[in-house]
């Protein structure tokens, strides 16, 4: 038996104790009780009477206790805290050689270096797993996203041929202009040719103001692009959901011709600590999936708020739905109702693991020849919700 300050230093040491020690009632009080134990025993020690500090007693724990001129000794401790005991605190602690248990300890010994190999050989594929399902996504986002690229180039290819006529036609009026200035350095001009300079500012004026347009068309699509394309931003960072969602619908819209209406409705949302180049797969998934639905005219409509900290997006469609059966299997991995090639049955499978991955949830609601209802709702603390 043995009596500890509350730091831990022995200051009784019973008879039995300075036997199982090996030293003399004068070697071991006053020294602290980590002293007497192996390098890898201390810490235990430790947290052993931190245990009993906190709980008031701490039970049988294995410490290897160093012996004299001879290997460390596996001894059993059990400390019982005696704060409400004495004034000054402590602790008494009990202890038992387990000396004939070191047979035992050797084979657990044994055992715990087989489960340490089996945990790292668990790490390595589960890192290899990881990096599978990384590669899974960014292969997803850009399937979906080569779905879009003929509209999106339709969408790019419009406001760069008038652009691209724009400026053919100033090219060829610049030699009827350097002709009227060649007259205006002569003499005055005629009033004719006052009228066909002030026609061709004008002509200058239209065109600029349509070519300024075009390129800020073709700049959306560009930023859009690239806000949705930021295939490495997996790590978790403070962005608001309404910027990775606008930036999708514009490439979602390209794809959607004059037959599909897409109505927004977006209510401003807080920041939040999310990752918004995986988010951002879940919107195109939901929505490329919600276009595909509808085989000639039809309405999508895209809701976004905020309410009892957590994030709402909807988006419903007016497409062919879909039977209970089918329901049933909504992110089964490789599942898709799609023709053979148009599909992987990985998108809903990689949604659903992203929306797990911030603790959110995404449901499905359809029946077929009325459309679909996805919800998604994602989570946020009342402190990102003093960001709006």
């Amino acid at each position: 038996m043995l009596e500890l300050d509350g730091e831990g230093i022995l200051r009784v040491v019973n008879p039995a104790a300075r036997n199982l020690f090996g030293l003399s009632e004068a070697a071991l009080v006053g020294r602290h009780l980590a002293d007497f134990l192996d390098p890898f025993s201390r810490e235990k020690a430790q947290f052993m009477l931190a245990q009993a500090a906190e709980t008031g007693s701490a039970q049988d724990w294995e410490l290897d206790l160093l012996q004299p001129g001879s290997l460390p000794r596996l001894v059993g401790f059990s400390a019982d805290c005696l704060e409400e005991a004495t004034a000054s605190g402590g602790y008494v602690v009990i202890c038992r050689d387990l000396t004939r248990q070191l047979d035992l300890s050797a084979r657990l010994a044994i055992l715990n270096q087989d489960l340490e190999g089996a945990l790292l050989n668990l790490e390595k594929a589960h890192r290899r797993l990881q990096d599978t399902q990384a590669q899974l996504v960014q292969s997803e986002k850009m399937r979906s996203l080569g779905q879009l690229v003929a509209g999106v180039a339709h969408e790019i290819n419009n406001p760069l041929g008038f652009v691209k006529n724009n400026a053919r036609f100033l090219a060829d009026k610049l030699a009827r202009l350097a002709e009227i200035a060649r007259q205006a350095a002569s003499g005055p001009l005629s009033p004719g040719e006052v009228q066909a300079f002030e026609d061709l500012i004008q002509d200058f004026r239209e065109l600029s103001e349509e070519n300024i347009d075009g390129l800020a068309r073709i700049e959306q699509i560009v930023l859009a692009l690239r806000s949705y394309s930021r295939l490495d931003e997996t790590e978790f960072k403070q962005a608001d959901l309404l910027d990775g969602l606008t930036s999708t619908l514009r490439l979602v819209r390209a794809n959607c011709d004059r037959r599909i209406q897409l109505v927004t409705e977006f209510e401003r949302l807080p920041l939040i600590e999310c990752s918004p180049g995986e988010l951002n797969q879940v919107f195109m998934n939901l929505l490329v999936n919600a276009v595909q639905s509808i085989q000639e005219a039809g309405l999508i409509t895209v809701k976004a708020w905020a309410e009892q900290n957590t994030i709402h997006i909807t988006i419903r469609d007016t497409g062919s739905g879909m039977p209970p059966e089918v329901l049933d299997r909504l992110g089964e991995p490789f599942f898709t109702t799609k023709p053979v090639g148009s599909g992987t049955g990985l998108g809903l499978a990689i949604c659903l693991g992203i929306v797990k991955r911030h603790n959110g949830r995404l449901q499905f609601s359809s029946q077929p020849g009325q459309g679909t209802l996805v919800t998604l709702e994602i989570p946020f603390t009342s402190q990102q919700e003093r960001n709006l």
